[in-house]
């Protein structure tokens, strides 16, 4: 299993949601989560591994997410504000304002986190 940095977890997250090319919303509730039926997944949902996926895991904020599901190894906790904005970032800017509105805002997160932007460039 992985155990994330904060480039590899952005890394991921960014080429994830550029090949999926939209938010993870289930349909007729305008709801972002992490899994939908049809496939789709949220930024943090991406990071979750099959194994580990639960049903119960939706409604869960990130934070809340990883302690309350026992997911702390994949995570440690200097990626929880990153998770979070990722997770924020996702469920405003890429649901309402599509992907090019997205990959300038992670532009910006990967700079106030000090990292690469180079795969939303």
């Amino acid at each position: 299993m992985v155990t994330y940095t904060p480039q590899l977890l952005f890394d991921t997250v960014a080429q994830a949601l550029i090949l999926q090319g939209s938010a993870a919303v289930e349909p007729g509730t305008d709801q972002c989560v992490y899994r939908t039926q049809s496939g789709k997944k949220c930024a943090i949902g991406h990071l979750i591994p099959e194994s580990l996926y639960d049903p119960i895991m939706e409604g869960f904020r990130a934070s809340a997410l990883i302690e309350s599901f026992g997911l702390r190894e994949l995570f440690p906790p200097d990626l929880d504000l990153l998770m979070m904005r990722l997770q924020l970032v996702h469920d405003t800017t890429l649901k309402r304002q599509g992907l090019a509105a997205w990959k300038s805002d992670m532009r910006t997160l990967a700079l106030h986190f000090d990292l690469d932007p180079q795969q939303v460039m």
